[in-house]
């Protein structure tokens, strides 16, 4: 049975699972670890959080979002064993309850665009911005439901 913490409540001895976890997201974001622990871990509680969900004591998905001055989901990946299980579905509610909106700003790789077709459709998001080598040279970054102000991490 999978269960679902957040970061900031059940503390930061889970970093070092959670960057091996997430480990992979290189690939595509390849400066995604350095983002991780550099930006988003020293917010964790104050302005950003991360949704950790668990089966049996291993990791099997993670949603890192922001709610500062904007309502942004950074990263959703979830374990391949694990997909098509609607984690990533109850991290995003989840995620939708803690930014206060079901339209938070989210941008997508083109290396993954099709995965989340089903999920933009059904939350109706809104295509607002194409971002060519955004995050990673020959890469598009698909914006919705917001413009992203400045190159970020």
């Amino acid at each position: 049975m999978i269960s679902y913490y957040l970061l900031s409540s059940i503390g930061k001895m889970i970093v070092p699972k959670l960057i091996e976890f997430s480990s992979p997201l290189q690939n595509t974001y390849p400066n995604y670890l350095e983002w991780f622990t550099n930006t988003h871990l020293p917010f964790v509680g104050i302005n950003r959080d991360t949704i950790i969900a668990i089966n049996d004591q291993e990791i099997a998905g993670i949603l890192n979002m922001k709610y500062s001055d904007e309502k942004k989901i950074c990263t959703i990946y979830i374990k391949e064993e694990y997909r098509k299980q609607n984690i990533g579905r109850t991290m995003l509610d989840m995620s939708f309850g803690i930014l206060g909106t079901t339209k938070p700003i989210i941008t997508i790789s083109d290396q993954v665009l099709k995965e989340f077709e089903p999920t933009i459709k059904d939350n109706d998001w809104q295509l607002l911005q194409e971002l060519k080598d955004y995050y990673r040279q020959g890469s598009i970054e698909y914006v919705y439901n917001g413009k992203l102000k400045k190159k970020e991490l």
